[in-house]
């Protein structure tokens, strides 16, 4: 879990690989479809409770695909999941209520919230059935980074131009 408050507008960029736990234990089929998993919980007002409970947002992927929880219920997810032996980069945008989800740059999913929860809290990454190795995490406050009034703001995907203007 962060120690700081994720801001209203942001970019989370996430450098991590996962991979699934290897041993002598047994994995019945019903664990089979949870392998690799790697969470990213936001706007949750309860940060003490296990990852995958606690509303909010919750973001899960493994191998089989990506989904996004609003609180309890599925809003958006692809059968596209993490790649497996790599590392990769996972990107979560919040931009005035839409969601933009991407894996090494590429485009998941974008879900638009017409009542969004307020994030201003931290942020917490997990794993389940899965040895994850996380990199760099850093977090793009995208209200300090652009010079567009308030209600005028770029959308997620203008957002990834921002980080990429500011490493010239």
């Amino acid at each position: 879990t962060s120690r700081e408050p994720l801001p209203e507008n942001f970019q989370l960029v996430i450098s991590c690989a996962v991979e699934h736990l290897q041993g002598s234990q047994k994995i019945g089929a019903q664990q089979r479809k949870q392998l690799r998993r790697i969470y990213v919980r936001f706007g949750a007002a309860a940060s003490d409770v296990s990852i995958d409970q606690g509303g909010g947002y919750l973001l899960l992927s493994s191998h089989a695909g990506t989904v996004l929880y609003r609180g309890s219920k599925q809003v958006k997810g692809v059968k596209e999941g993490n790649p497996k032996d790599k590392l990769f980069k996972l990107s979560i945008t919040r931009q005035r209520g839409e969601i933009e989800v991407a894996m090494d740059g590429k485009v998941l999913f974008s879900f638009q919230d017409d009542q969004p929860f307020s994030v201003n809290r931290p942020f917490s990454i997990g794993g389940y059935l899965s040895r994850l190795y996380l990199g760099d995490v850093t977090v793009i406050d995208l209200a300090k980074h652009q010079s567009l009034p308030p209600d005028e703001s770029p959308g997620p995907s203008e957002a990834a131009s921002v980080e990429r203007d500011e490493a010239k």
